[in-house]
């Protein structure tokens, strides 16, 4: 989207489970109950994704249950443009339900230590 441009009234959203890093597809989530997904100024925001079990295919339904938090990332598109990414933080399975929680892509900072720089002294 080019500055200037209007955001518009989107057709389709739909979501993806993506490996760590968002280059390669894990599953098509093509039957999405429900998608909800938030922005945080200065800091990191959350998506959900429901899912119907009654309405996932079985290969799909195989992809999903070898699913891990912080291996896999949830990408969610607006009329087939990214607007949303990060990692699976926690999946729930319910009687009818399949729930993906996903913070963004920022949380991967709060999660991994950050190595500490020493200063070198007396060298060239």
């Amino acid at each position: 989207m080019a500055y200037g441009e209007r955001l518009g009234c989107a057709h389709t959203y739909t979501a993806t489970v993506h490996y760590r890093g968002g280059q390669q597809v894990y599953a098509y989530l093509d039957t999405v109950e429900s998608l909800e997904w938030e922005r945080v100024r200065r800091g990191v925001s959350e998506a959900t994704v429901t899912l119907h079990k009654s309405r996932i295919s079985p290969g799909c339904r195989g992809r999903l249950a070898d699913l891990w938090p912080w291996v896999h990332e949830v990408t969610i598109y607006r009329n087939q443009q990214a607007v949303w990414q990060g990692p699976i933080t926690n999946i729930v399975e319910g009687r009818n339900t399949l729930v993906l929680t996903a913070r963004d892509c920022g949380a991967y900072l709060e999660k991994r230590v950050l190595r500490k720089d020493e200063k070198l002294t007396d060298a060239d």
